[in-house]
């Protein structure tokens, strides 16, 4: 952005910019951290810094340069543990959101459904979680329980429910 605004009307601009840095700092002590929070505060202190100063650093790459080859392998290395990582984070996600399913279903007293759920939360994190293999246990033995208190049911079709 170059400075060639007539007169004094570029100072509106820094002046929102400014306020805008001075909302997200005043929420980041209201507020608990967060990703976006923090996105937006270190977005508008780089621009006011950005504005603020005077110099413009120009950067000229030629087609063939050693630079332009290292700026290229730079982006694409970035891309693909971007790309690695948006997939990573991607199964976690849906491993959180199965596992609240899971728990939603236990609350609501259908734990077939909430072992089917938490099942699938286990596999989207690979088993690392220790906390879905417990609520998991617990939800067979709360399916267990509920099989063995049936009274319509004979011991041949019991076995045939509850594997041993």
């Amino acid at each position: 952005m170059k400075k060639t605004v007539k007169g004094d009307s570029l100072w509106i601009f820094g002046l929102g910019i400014f306020a805008s840095w001075l909302a997200a700092m005043a929420s980041l002590f209201f507020y608990p951290a967060n990703l976006s929070l923090s996105f937006l505060f270190w977005i508008f202190l780089g621009s006011f810094i950005v504005f603020c100063e005077g110099k413009v650093k120009i950067w000229e790459l030629k087609p063939s340069s050693m630079a332009n080859i290292g700026v290229s392998f730079l982006f694409i290395i970035i891309l693909i543990l971007g790309i690695g990582l948006f997939f990573m984070e991607g199964q976690r996600y849906v491993g959180e959101i199965r596992y609240l399913q899971g728990i939603t279903a236990w609350q609501a007293g259908d734990n077939q459904k909430a072992i089917n759920y938490i099942s699938s939360a286990v596999s989207h994190t690979g088993g690392s979680v220790d906390n879905y293999w417990r609520d998991l246990s617990q939800v067979y033995l709360f399916r267990i329980t509920e099989e063995l208190g049936r009274k319509d049911i004979s011991q041949e079709e019991l076995k045939n429910v509850i594997p041993p």
